[in-house]
């Protein structure tokens, strides 16, 4: 029997959800036969694929599809859908909500008697924590409301609307309405497969905001569109802020994908006509919406972000600010103003403002000027490993129980950070700026709680945390024991989480359980590196696979793991050799099994870690919790960026981060791996972590979670090229277009005084610079600007320069990086081309360009 409906829905990660949304298929009055479903796959690293799997195995008209990679979204997944769809109508579901229960005959019976090409109904909210569901009052909005009313009024006649909205209405096409163009919700529509197909109609592929522009194309190409008064499908709700669906994230691919996908738009628009009403209709309110809940609201954008946002998106900007149709509030109306004037600065500071009006806690910004997050004053209570970890990031002050008030007062304190922490780090633990693991600890038993017992030390803790909330400074607590000590009756952090301003956690799914206990801000906070310590800089490496570890007899799962790692390890071509931090403990159950004995090494301390991580080209990390999405041990991070490969038990954590860039020992049977593989995995990794995961990311992604207002320094790079005639410039342009670092400057540096109006000519961003002016850069820079001096004889690679920036990290600003097959090495050279420095550089390599003296300069390889 052919089926009415084809019902495409995309799938990734959804285990726990989608037998909710099946279930809703299955019960439709419209006969679950007369339906085809169509799961397609993208690349799920839980057991979504096996479970549609199943459904298609038990139901003929089930067909379940995979991508062969992660597309990241859900157009490339719907494409697929709709290209081996054979219904005549077609609908879209996403896998964590769930149709009503005659939602496909009801638009089936319409579109059938309308003969339109696309039937609209509503849907409605349903909040996943209180199963609270309301009728999502936007479609009604959007669709019948006047659209000249600011979007604050028009919500306010809702309960008017709700009482005037016909039962069914129906237009030939959007030039009966264009406000209708502002009718969102995918799921709530079914559309004729026929008029899809034959209009080239598709999801873009790779980017959010994907079902917009398929909508807004459907829109406009449609002959015939009706409405019915009918709540269609339940859109699941996660607190936008918790969702982790690919809408609701906010790093900078995603939102330039966004831009993307209103700059489609637009181009559409100017296809047919229609930019007037794009814009009056939708992208005004798109723009407003995206700066609110993308730029404004997120925990975690960095300025340079924002910029290279702004930049991308300048030309929709423009085109609301040249349009305004006066329904943008005073606030949006200047953010997009100074868009439109590239007044950038000016831009985030309103957004900053914006941000402290109306989505901060009360934040208090103790500096008179706003310092950069490494000069800020925070109070720690922190262990060693953390200590070391974080000290770089900013002036940590480690308090202690007898002296944390003289200290405080003393200091002029932005932030106290406390930890998880066992015994704290005070004056006794540091060795040159170091915290060193000793029998010294300050805050041992103060900072949890014994619930057996009933112990409770934490007195002093308790007035650190009176005497913030009295001047106005943050608190902020990181339980790094979650999830494994949670319930932990023993030594249990949670009461004490619950007295700060604002937890992290390691473990995401650990969220919802604080907020069920009354915090509201809660946030997760995975490990990283620290790389002034875990760097790539090369050394002599073994062929032994380390271990830096601990042997947990409680954990049998855990040692269990340990053995058949060990063992698989002595049993290949590669030695073994565990150096036990417990080492100096005679406790039973932190003993390694005896026939262990002679690949064991003691215990070393963390400053002497990253020799340790460096001594071989692989290593071993074992998980003991296996199945969180953010918690994992925090070495993966700093091996990764020690350029060390990592073989490890299988952790969902670990996958979703780095995929198959880990080896999983439990789900090989050898270790059959070759050089190159090796290097590949190693370099993917050590840039993923060098981007991503350092303390510093963590540390400013915790002011951004709390809304504290810091500065942000921008690396410019100042690309300098040669040139005597005009033959040469645009080859110049092209390959200063082709470098992918989007804060760089372009010069020219000639002796020819006449191809200066030549060069500006052709583009008015490139600085023509004759070698008389040349100092003019160093004088104009700062330290935190660099150079380099192009070659055209040489290629380097697009990325290069984004790569060398990040070295730059963990090197000294008196060194230069250059593009070399020996990787991570320093030597010395006297050519300057092609390699980047520090503008605290450029006279050095001014005297050798202009006074030909033979300077050596030091270089690091990449």
């Amino acid at each position: 029997m052919h089926p009415f409906i084809s019902v495409i829905i995309p799938v990734y990660n959804v285990q726990f959800t989608i037998e909710s949304c099946f279930l809703s298929l299955k019960n439709q009055t419209i006969g679950f036969e007369n339906l085809e479903i169509i799961f397609v796959d993208d690349c799920s690293t839980d057991n979504s694929p096996t479970i549609i799997g199943n459904y298609e195995k038990k139901y003929d008209n089930v067909k379940a599809i995979y991508s062969k990679e992660n597309s990241g979204v859900a157009g490339k997944p719907r494409n697929m859908g709709m290209n081996i769809a054979t219904a005549k109508y077609v609908m879209f579901l996403d896998p964590d909500d769930t149709f009503t229960v005659d939602a496909c005959e009801v638009l089936y019976n319409e579109i059938e008697k309308s003969k339109a090409d696309i039937v609209s109904g509503l849907h409605s909210k349903k909040n996943k924590f209180n199963n609270n569901e309301e009728i999502f009052p936007g479609l009604i909005i959007n669709t019948f409301s006047d659209p000249e009313k600011s979007w604050s009024d028009r919500q306010g006649d809702v309960d008017v609307f709700k009482q005037k909205y016909p039962k069914h209405f129906y237009m030939d096409s959007i030039e009966d309405k264009f406000s209708v163009l502002g009718n969102f919700g995918l799921s709530s529509k079914i559309f004729n497969l026929d008029f899809i197909k034959s209009n080239n109609i598709s999801f873009p592929e790779y980017i959010p905001g994907e079902d917009s522009v398929f909508l807004f194309n459907a829109l406009i190409n449609a002959n015939g569109i009706a409405f019915i008064n009918k709540i269609i499908y339940s859109y699941t709700t996660f607190r936008d802020g918790d969702n982790k669906s690919v809408s609701f994230q906010v790093d900078l691919d995603k939102n330039l994908g966004r831009i993307k996908a209103y700059n489609l738009m637009l181009e559409i628009s100017e296809e047919k006509g229609i930019v007037d009403e794009y814009v009056h209709y939708i992208l005004a309110n798109k723009l407003t919406y995206f700066l609110k809940n993308f730029i404004i609201k997120p925990e975690y954008i960095p300025e340079t972000d924002m910029s290279c946002i702004f930049d991308k998106g300048y030309d929709l900007f423009n085109e609301v600010n040249k349009r305004d149709n006066g329904v943008l509030s005073p606030e949006f109306k200047n953010i997009i103003e100074n868009i439109a004037n590239r007044n950038y600065d000016e831009t985030i500071t309103a957004c900053y403002e914006y941000k402290r009006k109306y989505f901060s806690n009360s934040v208090k910004v103790n500096k008179k000027t706003i310092p950069f997050a490494k000069d800020m004053n925070v109070a720690v209570v922190l262990d060693p490993f953390t200590y070391n970890s974080y000290s770089n990031e900013f002036n940590a002050i480690p308090v202690e129980p007898e002296n944390w008030h003289e200290k405080f007062e003393r200091e002029d304190i932005d932030l106290f950070f406390c930890e998880s922490a066992f015994s704290g780090v005070g004056e006794g633990n540091l060795v040159e700026g170091i915290a060193v693991e000793n029998n010294y600890s300050p805050w041992g038993g103060k900072i949890g709680v014994n619930l057996i017992h009933g112990w409770d030390s934490r007195n002093q803790l308790m007035d650190i945390l009176k005497y913030c909330k009295e001047h106005g400074i943050p608190t902020i607590f990181w339980n790094k024991e979650d999830p494994t000590s949670f319930d932990n009756p023993n030594y249990n952090f949670i009461d004490t989480a619950l007295h700060f301003d604002y937890i992290f956690t390691t473990d995401e799914d650990s969220i919802i359980r604080y907020r069920a206990r009354g915090h509201e801000n809660v946030h997760v906070l995975l490990f990283a590196s620290q790389i002034n310590l875990f760097n790539p800089i090369s050394t002599k490496r073994s062929n032994d696979i380390i271990f830096a570890g601990s042997w947990y007899n409680q954990f049998e799962n855990r040692c269990k793991t340990m053995c058949d790692f060990f063992d698989k390890i002595i049993n290949s071509k590669y030695g073994l050799k565990i150096y036990n931090r417990a080492s100096d403990s005679t406790a039973e159950n932190r003993m390694f099994p005896a026939k262990y004995d002679p690949f064991i090494y003691p215990k070393v301390s963390f400053d002497k870690m990253p020799s340790v991580y460096k001594e071989s080209k692989m290593a071993l990390n074992i998980n003991t919790v296996t199945d969180s999405h953010t918690m994992f041990a925090r070495r993966v991070y700093e091996l990764m960026s020690s350029n060390t490969f990592i073989l490890s038990n299988y952790s969902k954590g670990i996958y979703e981060l780095f995929k198959d860039n880990v080896i999983y020992l439990d789900r090989i049977d050898s270790l059959d791996l070759s050089e190159e593989e090796i290097s590949k995995i190693c370099e993917e990794n050590l840039y993923d972590v060098l981007q991503n995961h350092t303390y510093s990311n963590r540390f400013k992604y915790i002011l951004n979670c709390i809304g504290f207002k810091y500065k942000e320094s921008i690396e410019e790079v100042n690309i300098i090229y040669k040139a005597e005639n005009d033959d040469e410039i645009d080859e110049i342009i092209a390959d200063f277009n082709s470098i992918d670092y989007y804060y760089k400057n372009c010069f020219i540096l000639s002796k020819n005084v006449n191809l200066k109006k030549s060069v500006e000519n052709k583009d008015n961003n490139i600085t023509f610079m004759d070698y008389e002016n040349i100092y003019f850069l160093s004088e104009n820079s700062s330290d935190e600007n660099y150079f380099l001096f192009r070659n055209m004889d040489n290629k380097i690679n697009s990325d290069f320069i984004k790569k060398a920036l990040l070295h730059y990290k963990y090197l000294e600003n008196n060194i230069g990086i250059k593009e070399n097959n020996e990787k991570y090495v320093f030597n010395k050279t006297r050519e300057y081309e092609d390699t980047l420095f520090n503008m605290s550089q450029f006279d050095n390599i001014i005297e050798v360009l202009l006074k030909y003296r033979i300077n050596k300069f030091s270089v690091y390889n990449i």
